[in-house]
């Protein structure tokens, strides 16, 4: 049985060009097209039956999910990174802006509360996932996938323990929240935001030692997101162990410490995604 070409290449251009908005994806279909045609006619002009340069045309226009992948980020990834640039940019204010606007809207306290620690998890995961994508297709640094994840989830494990926490016992007296029947619960409470803010910190260190083995300058920013990621981690860490210790002078000092140097890491990657969103890369162009 004989495989029509004309079929092969109409599949591989709708794998390639799946998703893309309709006038990008006639262009690229067009611009493929006259690429295939061209190496069809450079083969058959070698002695090749028209079935062999088909097929030595088609080969020749690369892997189809890589092209596709490539195609996206191109064409739509940076609808994506200009989004959360913005996003980013929204962190240092966040806490002014969102207590600014929840008073006037009615909205209940215990809500405002489950909206608040919601936005900041939104914000933050949001910015270091597509930190990682933006890597692992610029700059193939697939090796930051572990540490993101490690602060994904310590990250989740304070935010929610903090937010149980206020929940519960905003408002109750110090005799109530310390009663022995609320013991086990204040305590596993307490476990998770020291525990989570450990391990984000220590995923925070992790991401430092990787972004610093990466060669290429993200955009002039590398280093600067290097140094204030691991101060980052290092305060988060010392907040954790410092709550565990019982010394508050100096869990408030890392706290404030974290804190500066979470809102100068968003700040720079609200920068890189804006500058990535306004650099788009080329698709790889097929092998000849």
């Amino acid at each position: 049985m004989t495989t029509e070409p004309n079929h092969d290449l109409d599949q591989w251009l709708e794998t390639a060009t799946k998703n893309l908005p309709a006038g990008i994806s006639q262009t690229v279909c067009a611009e493929i097209e006259a690429h295939y045609a061209d190496t069809v006619a450079e083969h058959q002009a070698q002695g090749k039956s028209p079935a062999e340069a088909h097929q030595a045309a088609l080969a020749a226009l690369g892997d189809v999910q890589a092209t596709a992948r490539a195609l996206r980020d191109t064409h739509l990834a940076h609808r994506r990174y200009l989004a959360v640039s913005l996003v980013s940019l929204i962190w240092p204010i966040y806490p002014m802006l969102y207590f600014s606007l929840m008073p006037v809207l009615g909205i209940p306290a215990s809500i405002q509360l489950v909206l608040y620690y919601a936005g900041i998890c939104f914000i933050i995961l949001l910015g270091l996932h597509t930190l990682k994508t933006l890597l692992n297709r610029r700059f193939q640094s697939g090796h930051l996938n572990q540490p993101i994840t490690m602060i994904t989830w310590g990250l989740s494990a304070y935010l929610g323990s903090v937010l149980l926490a206020e929940l519960l016992f905003s408002g109750l007296s110090p005799t109530e929240i310390y009663a022995p029947e609320a013991e086990p619960l204040l305590k596993g409470l307490a476990y998770g935001i020291i525990s989570g803010a450990v391990v984000a910190g220590s995923g925070a260190l992790w991401l430092t030692t990787r972004l610093a083995r990466i060669t290429e300058p993200i955009f002039g920013l590398r280093l600067a997101l290097t140094l204030f990621m691991a101060v980052f981690g290092l305060g988060f860490i010392s907040f954790g162990l410092s709550l565990a210790a019982n010394i508050k002078l100096l869990a408030d000092l890392s706290f404030v410490l974290f804190m500066c140097a979470s809102f100068f890491v968003f700040a720079l990657l609200s920068l890189i995604f804006f500058r990535a969103a306004r650099r788009p890369t080329n698709w790889p162009a097929p092998v000849t």
